[in-house]
């Protein structure tokens, strides 16, 4: 019991060993971290497309009646939100730049950043919270269809979506960035694609469906960025994939290398006492 306790410390200890040693420096990535970070990148392209808000504006004008009536789309709001997202990602990365990477490319980011670990997601999340509230106090885009149904809004919830794609993406760069000096990998980053993924794939039939007519072009912007989208998120999928596979082999080398550090103890012990009957 004593032996195993003790080659299992000496492990735990090693491996901690490595991992302080780690911190701040940088390592070559593994198969995984790479993908996601190629999928993040994919991610973020095409979440700059109206590739949610742009196909339910368009669904939704085709299929209002000639007697309709339709706000124009909301470029302002849509380029805002996506500005003040971006601008948190940027944030965001800095502050791993500066405690994972060494230092941010601003001096003030940089002190900022090291004088709390918790600054910059915090100043990053205020700038992804005002790109939501930008979008829900905005008027939007009001559809008015003749079935006698009622006007809707049909803009809002789409470029919610969007900006919470986008902010995805640029969290899981900096996490990928974040691994590569020396920080640990979650796994759940690439789980949490698999929303944007389906979302993609779906939005890629309800664009199809949009095609033709006055709204045309924004149902083939919508079309661009669903299929880069979901493109991302099964990237992502393949890596969750992955990363489940590389961790099951390097649980078996772990044990197999604990084995052998075990049987090695037992040898030695085994010869040490046939030493000493020898002497004797």
């Amino acid at each position: 019991m004593s032996e195993t306790s003790s080659t299992e410390g000496s492990v735990e200890q090693a491996t901690g060993e490595r991992r302080s040693r780690q911190i701040g420096e940088k390592r070559e990535l593994e198969q995984a971290p790479l993908m996601l970070r190629k999928a993040a990148m994919i991610l973020l392209i095409g979440a700059l497309f109206p590739f949610f808000s742009a196909i339910k504006y368009a669904t939704a004008v085709k299929t209002m009646g000639a007697g309709g009536e339709a706000d124009p789309f909301p470029w302002t709001v849509f380029l805002g939100a996506k500005a003040l997202a971006l601008i948190g990602c940027w944030l965001f990365h800095q502050g791993y730049m500066a405690t994972h990477g060494g230092k941010a490319k601003n001096d003030f980011i940089d002190k900022l950043a090291k004088s709390h670990h918790m600054a910059m997601p915090a100043l990053a999340g205020v700038f992804w919270i005002g790109a939501l509230v930008f979008i829900f106090m905005s008027n939007g885009a009001m559809i008015d269809a003749i079935d006698g149904s009622g006007a809707k809004e049909v803009f809002k919830f789409g470029c919610a979506s969007e900006v919470a794609t986008l902010i995805l993406a640029g969290a899981t760069f900096s996490h990928i960035f974040g691994y590569e000096h020396g920080g640990k990998f979650n796994p759940i980053f690439p789980l949490m694609f698999l929303g944007p993924g389906l979302a993609g794939l779906l939005n890629v039939f309800g664009a199809m469906g949009a095609l033709g007519g006055s709204t045309a072009m924004y149902a083939l912007m919508g079309l661009v960025g669903s299929l880069i989208v979901a493109a991302g998120g099964g990237m992502a999928m393949h890596t969750m994939y992955a990363s489940m596979k590389q961790a099951k082999i390097e649980g078996e080398i772990k044990r197999e290398a604990l084995r052998e550090e075990r049987k090695r103890q037992r040898e030695a012990q085994r010869a040490a006492r046939k030493k000493e009957e020898d002497d004797e």
